[in-house]
């Protein structure tokens, strides 16, 4: 392994810094966001987001806009 990563945990990470990118740049919705990085279960984003990051989507959200 080179990235001590199993395949799925890879996309799932690399979907979610999709989802970063996409809440600081654009005006979508939490939802839309998830649903264009691959997420089709809500509950699921938030709670892999926040496993990743240690915030939620929409407080990861709310400090950009606050920045």
């Amino acid at each position: 392994k080179l990235i001590n990563l199993t395949p799925n945990a890879f996309i799932r990470k690399m979907r979610l810094i999709r989802a970063t990118e996409l809440l600081e740049e654009s005006d979508l919705t939490i939802s839309e966001i998830a649903f264009k990085c691959g997420f089709s279960d809500i509950s699921y984003f938030g709670y892999a987001f926040r496993k990743e990051f240690g915030i939620s989507p929409s407080a990861y959200q709310r400090n950009i806009t606050q920045s």
